[in-house]
């Protein structure tokens, strides 16, 4: 059961995951996000948001709180690098990311940030399963 599970989320059309509401909902009671730098227009957590067409990536968050859920795949290093460089700028950025610390992203990059672990799997978006890993909250922030 387990490894149906993991296929049918790893073999997903999108590797964009729309983030369980009531933990946004969490997060922003504590930061008062301002960004959400990528997402769809249909799972947009705030009213600024970039969408790929804008490319999240691209853009300057310097002046922003920034919520990021980021793609899960091969480019999750670079979402995970602009938003500790973006927080070096003046940005807090709280990421919601997959715990994989075994990976060189998380090495290079999560492990510069505050991490706080979520206990348990968390079920994205419209998903009848929890994840088949646990998540993090990575908090990029100068002070």
């Amino acid at each position: 059961m387990a490894k149906m599970q993991s296929e049918l989320f790893y073999s997903s059309k999108s590797n964009e995951h729309e983030t369980p509401q009531w933990l946004f909902r969490e997060l922003d009671l504590e930061f008062n996000f301002t960004l959400d730098p990528c997402c769809t227009h249909e799972n947009a957590k705030c009213e600024k948001h970039y969408t790929k067409k804008e490319n999240g990536l691209e853009q300057d968050w310097s002046n922003e709180i920034v919520f990021m859920n980021p793609p899960y795949g091969r480019n999750i290093d670079r979402w995970m690098k602009k938003a500790y460089l973006e927080s070096k700028k003046g940005a807090t950025v709280v990421c919601l990311v997959y715990a994989k610390t075994d990976t060189i992203w998380w090495h290079d990059w999560a492990v510069k940030g505050k991490v706080r672990y979520i206990k348990g799997r968390l079920k994205f978006g419209s998903a009848k399963a929890p994840a088949p890993f646990g998540s993090a909250i990575v908090i990029f922030k100068e002070n």
